[in-house]
């Protein structure tokens, strides 16, 4: 039962005894001797459980919200509730350790699963009678040695946060606080991590037999979108044990907002050339460029003025295209938005299509739409252009050839 404890020292001591031989500042006959009795399980469990009380069990380690906040050395106690969500108490995890990093191989040893499951530390504290009889085969005191390893327990009867932790608390009711900025459970985190872990591997397993033609057919799980966090950085043993386990780094499930369809639309509420119609996107850009380019040039022929028809015409069916697809939207919409102007409603909302019939509506889509795009041109241009000749004339091919309204 007590094999694992054995087999953890025996590892410690070969990696220390080949780091030191490779140091070269000492023979190999006396480092030998050294190891023999420094990680003699006597010496090696006494010297441990005396550094125990330099670090803290805890359940969330405030070290990933901040490297120097030291707040959380608390256990959390939460009932299993089938309530499907994934939190403390509905899902069974290890307990984590920070404090001194140096030290984090106590941590490590008090984790050892026994070969009953039960760990380490938990046989401390419960006097496991296995445990009893090995600690006192060593020729030492068991109620020390114990006492000593469960002081990485602290008393957590006084409840404290820090500063460092930046947490949100949102008033409510009779002086109540809600909390909206959590403290990760790193034991959590490393649960979910084993989970992807192994699905990940089984559906690598899977894709490797079908590939070499070993199974014909097989059942996996993946899920996609993975991301992942990291904490630490290149020393992610500062953090906490289980931090250093994990490299630092922990899986994250997508947690994304709502994805819109590609056929979304924003309806105008107020005007829809103000915000429906940018004159600075590309189908609107470069027709104005072009515009500019005639407009500054000295040729004032036929030629020359036809092109300038033909952009503003662009414009104008660029526009009119925007317009067709809220005409092509449930009728009704309108309703809804009180401050956009009637003659627009008539024009856009296909449930007012029977009011078309009238030249008012129409006149007044025909006068904002050449404010829009005079207003727009000049923004582009950054001058005025327009006097009343060429507004009127504006007026006149918009009215003229645009009888699709």
């Amino acid at each position: 039962m007590t094999k694992c404890i054995v087999d953890f020292i025996n590892s410690r001591k070969v990696a220390w005894l080949d780091k030191k031989i490779k140091e070269g500042k000492q023979s190999e006959q006396a480092l030998k001797e050294e190891a023999e009795i420094k990680y003699s399980a006597k010496n090696w469990i006494e010297d441990a459980s005396t550094q125990a009380e330099r670090l803290y069990l805890v359940s969330h380690t405030a070290k990933l919200s901040h490297p120097e906040a030291k707040a959380s050395a608390f256990i959390a106690s939460c009932v299993q509730r089938n309530d499907g969500l994934i939190r403390s108490g509905n899902v069974k995890y290890n307990f984590d350790i920070y404090g001194n990093a140096g030290l984090m191989y106590i941590g490590k040893f008090l984790s050892l699963s026994l070969s009953d499951g039960t760990k380490v530390l938990d046989a401390f504290e419960r006097n496991n009678p296995i445990l009893v009889e090995y600690i006192l085969g060593l020729g030492l005191d068991f109620n020390s040695i114990r006492e000593n390893f469960l002081k990485i327990k602290k008393d957590t009867s006084k409840s404290h946060t820090s500063q460092l932790l930046k947490q949100i608390y949102f008033p409510t009711e009779s002086k109540q606080y809600h909390l909206l900025s959590i403290v990760n459970a790193t034991g959590l985190m490393q649960e979910l991590n084993n989970r992807i872990k192994k699905m990940l591997q089984e559906s690598a397993d899977c894709g490797n037999k079908l590939k070499h033609g070993e199974i014909e057919e097989a059942d996996f799980q993946r899920l996609t979108n993975l991301t992942k966090i990291g904490y630490g950085g290149s020393k992610p043993q500062n953090i906490s044990s289980i931090n250093n386990a994990e490299h630092g780094v922990f899986f994250l499930l997508p947690s994304l907002p709502p994805k819109l369809s590609d056929n979304y639309q924003r309806l105008p509420t107020e005007d829809f050339f103000n915000q429906s119609l940018n004159c600075f996107h590309s189908a609107f850009l470069s027709e104005f460029k072009l515009l500019e380019k005639l407009w500054n040039t000295p040729i004032n022929n036929s030629e020359n003025r036809q092109k300038i028809r033909n952009c503003i015409n662009q414009i104008v069916d660029h526009v009119l295209l925007v317009a067709a697809q809220y005409q092509a939207l449930p009728g009704g919409w309108s309703q809804s938005f009180k401050n956009l102007p009637t003659y627009q409603k008539v024009w856009l909302d296909s449930a007012l299509q029977d009011r078309r019939n009238t030249k008012e509506w129409k006149e007044k889509v025909i006068e904002r739409m050449t404010d829009w795009i005079i207003f727009s041109w000049e923004k582009i241009s950054r001058s005025n252009k327009f006097g009343d000749e060429q507004i009127n004339e504006l007026k006149r091919l918009i009215t003229s050839e645009k009888e699709v309204f």
